[in-house]
């Protein structure tokens, strides 16, 4: 079974994108920040919506806890991929995770009129390793983590 969520906040945030650097197949000077509030997250149904976020998964019922992500190392493996090395803070439990990126678009944005990045990243993380293993084996213990990011300039 899946479950699929989607965000319907995400706080300010910092994303530092070296095209000069896109070239260079090194780690590059380009650098992510962000963090969201985990009430912001929405499924398919209501009810599971309050149930992650109940004491059996989340135990976020009051709607504090933030989820965090600040990257720590970008290495650039081509044109429009990307590794990034950071660390995930989740249920206050920080670890460090890889996010694999790809570069979807760069340019203008038709309508802002600003530079505009599409980006798609993913991860898979262990929901043990955040102290959510609740039900584990049995409601399985690897999620797979998806991101789509536009983002234009301030």
């Amino acid at each position: 079974m899946r479950a699929y969520g989607l965000l319907e906040q995400l706080r300010p945030g910092s994303r530092h994108h070296r095209p000069d650097h896109a070239r260079s197949r090194r780690s590059s000077k380009s650098s992510v920040e962000a963090s969201f509030p985990l009430s912001s997250l929405l499924t398919v149904a209501a009810t599971l919506d309050g149930h992650a976020r109940g004491k059996d998964l989340f135990d976020n019922e009051d709607g504090t806890e933030v989820v965090t992500f600040k990257s720590k190392q970008v290495t650039v493996k081509d044109d429009d991929e990307a590794e990034v090395l950071g660390d995930l803070t989740l249920n206050g439990v920080t670890k460090e995770v890889t996010l694999d990126v790809d570069l979807k678009k760069a340019g203008m944005h038709p309508m802002l009129n600003k530079p505009t990045v599409g980006f798609e990243a993913e991860t898979e993380i262990k929901r043990s390793d955040f102290g959510l293993g609740l039900y584990a084996p049995a409601v399985g213990d690897e999620v797979e983590v998806k991101i789509s990011v536009e983002a234009s300039q301030q």
